[in-house]
Formats: C-alpha cells, structure tokens, sequence
C-alpha cells in the first residue's frame, strides 16, 4: 500500500470512530440527575462548554450553577467562552461533532507528526492511546484537543515555528492550566528569547480575548469569580499521585504543593543540557511532562488519562526497549488502560480497584522509569524508529559511552 495512504485511512477511520461515538451521544435519551431531578443529556459536558459563552455575552458569572442548562459548573478559563462561540451558535448535533472531531483528529495529527521513520509505529501508538481517547470523547472533554496541542506545538518547535507552537501551547493553557509547563519545551532550543516573547505576546492577547464581547470591570469580575472557585477547590482526586499518597501512605499534601514538587522533580533532567540536542532525549522530556499533566493534577480523572498514555506510548515505542519496558509498558495497557474499561467486575472494581487508585500506579512506575532514563542517557544515534529532524543549531557534545 502506498505509505501516503496510511495517514489519510487512519485519519478517516478516526472520523468514523468519533462520529459513531457522536451519533451514540445524541442518540441516548435524557437521564435524570438525583440531585437536582432534572434529566439532562449524554453530552452535558459539551453543553457546558457551550452555554459558557452565551452566559458569557449575557454577563453572567461563569462560575455559578445552572441547572436549567447543564449538570455541574463550568471551571474553565473566561478565554476558553470565547473559543467555543464557532461551535456554540451551531445546533447541538453539528457542534458536538466539530468538538469531537476536534479532539480526536488533532491527536491523530500530532501523532502522525512525531519524528518516526516507520510508519507502523505511528500505529502501534494510537492503538495504543486509542481506548483512553475513546473514553475521552464519550465523555465529550478536551483531553484529546489537550494532547493534539502539545504534541503539534512540539513538532513546530523542532521545525523552528516558535510563533504558532507558542499559540498553541497557550490555547492549550487557558483549556487547562496544567498545560503551563508544554512552554518548558522551547529551552531545548536557542530561540529563549523569540520564544518568550511570543508566549507572552499570545498569553496576552488570549487573556484579553473576553473582552470583545464583556467590558472591562465585568471581566475583572469574572477573574476574581474564576480565581474564588479554584481557591475554594481543595479536592485531591483519586487518580493524581496526591490521591495515591493519601490513599495508600495517609499523605495528604496541598493541591498547590504538589504540582509545584512534581514540576521540579520532572525539570531536574534539564540540568543536563549537553543532551539538549539530541532527539531522543527530548521526546522522554515530551513523555515525562504529558505524564506529569495528569499525574500531579489534582482534578485528574479517567477521561484524563489520554494525556498520560500518550505519553507512556512515547516513551514505549520511540525506544529500543528491555523486558523490563515491556513489562511496564504491559502493566499500563492491562491496568490502567484495560481494566478500567468495565473488564473487571463490579465489586473488584468498587472495592480494589478505585479506592487503591489502581489505575495511575503502572504510570507512576513509567513516570519514575522516564526520569532514570534521562539521567542516565547518553547520546544516541539516530535509530531504526526516531529519525532525524533539522539539524539542531547546538551540536551533540561528545560523550564517553
């Protein structure tokens, strides 16, 4: 088959995929919330979404309850109203299939992009992502939008397309804040300042973005709303390596200082600079920080998780692997990724599996995996699986093996 036709039949194939979980979606008839004795639809989560922007234009706080629309409060950025108006004025069907699109196709497109010389293994990664993906979009969350942002803006960044992977990395920030640290990878090139300055030029513009359709006291209300409610969200959910302490050590550290330990324990490999132009070591760096998005999140959830295992199948197939990887990697796929996906029977899955945060511990093992490998690499030549890129200004300083 002609290696051009590959991505096009993926691509299609993904298509299929979202559009049958769409039509599924929509098809569903309305299921009564107990707590509030209304029935709302499959697809609350879009709706949420997309009545952020009419309560937005309407000048109302984002950030209060409305039942009579959805289920649950929306706790996304001011920013992020703004960007569903295209899909928000849209009929429901036709809008929640372009989100879904969205979301499944960027992923299939950053993917795709990653520096691989057979094609096959482009494949081998998206099945891999594929389960967790689908449960994202069933769900009708940015997770797989999330994912497409960061893996695209990375490859700009190895193409020197500073000026769009900074816009990227910033919509991908007021989607989720915990996206901030996809910004770390421009120091892998010489650019900083270009870079920089970009970042702050797009964070500034995307900040001020409300303010086309609010004016500017009801704007600073809506931060100080927005800001109310994530002080006021202390929660650690079960799945963040927060949740894992507490539920197995009886740790519970604060949401804050948690992604701050973890955000310096996942830069501590940058010390070693010497590396910095080498492809591989960077695309462990790329594994370990969509890793760290969900793992140190403490909002993470399962739908989330399609961050992680993109990571994991970074790590997993762009690599010349040992048993031990392929153990790790095993455990992933059955534990995490399968086991989660109604294989196990209920009480297993009520009385283990949940309550002892099962499913983050096989991505914590490869978390931990990552950052010994990156302070144990050495420079690596180009192999059977990662190719080249263009030629990095900073030549590979030359190591003993």
């Amino acid at each position: 088959m002609n290696s051009g036709k590959i991505p096009l039949i993926t691509g299609l194939s993904m298509l299929l995929i979202v559009l049958a979980l769409t039509a599924h979606n929509l098809l569903l008839g309305p299921t009564i919330n107990e707590s509030t004795g209304i029935y709302y639809t499959h697809y609350n989560n879009y709706l949420i979404f997309k009545h952020s922007f009419f309560h937005l234009v309407e000048n109302k706080d984002l950030y209060q309850g409305y039942p009579a629309d959805h289920f649950d409060h929306y706790k996304y950025s001011p920013t992020f109203a703004v960007l569903m108006a295209p899909l928000a004025i849209l009929p429901d069907a036709v809008g929640l299939a372009l989100w879904n699109i969205l979301n499944g196709l960027l992923l299939v497109y950053g993917i795709w992009k990653l520096p691989v010389r057979k094609e096959s293994v482009h494949l081998y990664i998206l099945l891999f992502v594929l389960l967790e993906l689908i449960g994202s979009i069933q769900n009708c969350q940015s997770n797989g939008l999330i994912t497409g942002l960061i893996l695209t803006g990375y490859m700009l960044t190895e193409h020197r397309r500073i000026t769009l992977a900074a816009l990227l990395f910033t919509i991908a920030f007021f989607i989720k804040p915990f996206a901030i640290v996809a910004f770390s990878l421009f120091l892998f090139f010489p650019e900083r300042v270009k870079s920089v300055l970009w970042s702050f030029f797009w964070l500034a513009v995307l900040f001020l973005l409300p303010l086309l359709v609010i004016k500017l006291n009801e704007f600073i209300s809506l931060y100080e709303s927005w800001f109310q409610l994530l002080r006021s969200d202390k929660s650690t959910a079960p799945l963040s390596v927060g949740g894992f302490l507490q539920t197995w050590f009886g740790i519970a550290v604060h949401p804050l200082l948690l992604p701050l330990a973890g955000g310096i324990i996942m830069g501590l490999p940058l010390v070693r600079y010497h590396y910095y132009s080498d492809t591989n070591f960077r695309l462990l760096f790329l594994a370990s920080l969509l890793i760290w998005v969900v793992l140190f999140n403490h909002k993470a959830e399962s739908p989330t998780y399609v961050i992680a295992i993109c990571g994991v199948a970074i790590w997993y197939f762009l690599k010349k692997r040992t048993l031990s990887d392929h153990i790790l990697a095993g455990l992933v796929f059955i534990v995490t990724i399968l086991a989660s996906s109604d294989l196990l029977p209920p009480k297993i899955m009520d009385n283990y599996y949940e309550p002892y945060v099962i499913k983050a511990v096989p991505v914590i093992l490869v978390w931990f995996r990552i950052l010994y490998e990156q302070f144990t690499f050495r420079n690596s030549e180009v192999t059977e699986i990662t190719t080249s890129l263009p030629p990095h200004p900073n030549p590979p300083v030359s190591r003993n093996r």
